[in-house]
């Protein structure tokens, strides 16, 4: 059964908080991961032949979600773990790494800081260009008490975003097939939501 791709991108509200935020980004990237034009051709050739177990890998994402949404602690840390142990020879750093920000949002929730903020940690070593694991790592780090470091988290934050939405918004002005053009639109809106949720939700609690 063909792949049904959306035709709209993913829209994120300026106003979105905590798991919002994370939904959106789980749902952005299963449209990544769901649209073979944004592989290269050696990439689509490799994924035809393990095309069943990265759909899999794909619906442990929309699951994960799920338990997002229904602020199903346990079933999210589990489902992650699940994902890491299953899926981290399919998918990509970047899929990798938001499994990681997935566990430190369920161990956060479940009052368990430091474990929550090491799964922040992987999730940047694991890809460091992920706008939202430096944002949960400064989260984290703010709701810890930890402000000093909240700080100088927030300012590599801020830099990061910066640049990866000057680089969305370049993206959106190349001619690209329309699946890659919803998806472009959908990195931008979720920057956009990353950077709005900083000016709303982050800074001022550091500037009291």
């Amino acid at each position: 059964m063909p792949l049904m791709l959306p035709h709209e991108p993913v829209l994120v509200k300026p106003e979105a908080t905590g798991t919002m935020l994370r939904s959106a980004i789980n749902l952005t990237l299963c449209l990544c991961l769901s649209i073979p034009a944004f592989l290269g051709a050696d990439d689509v050739r490799a994924q035809t032949s393990t095309r069943r177990t990265s759909a899999e890998c794909v619906s442990l994402i929309e699951v994960r979600t799920a338990a997002l949404v229904a602020s199903d602690w346990q079933q999210l840390d589990r489902l992650a773990k699940q994902y890491i142990q299953g899926c981290t020879s399919v998918h990509d750093a970047e899929a990798v790494a938001n499994a990681h920000s997935d566990i430190a949002t369920s161990q956060f929730q479940l009052g368990n800081m430091m474990t929550a903020l090491s799964a922040a940690d992987t999730c940047i070593n694991v890809f460091y260009a992920s706008a939202s694991c430096h944002f949960m790592r400064t989260r984290l780090l703010l709701e810890s008490g930890r402000l000093r470091d909240a700080r100088a988290a927030l300012a590599i934050t801020e830099k990061l975003v910066a640049h990866l939405i000057a680089k969305a918004e370049t993206d959106l002005q190349r001619p690209a097939p329309p699946s890659l053009q919803v998806l472009n639109h959908s990195r931008l809106n979720l920057l956009r939501a990353i950077e709005s949720a900083i000016d709303t939700q982050i800074r001022p609690q550091l500037l009291r």
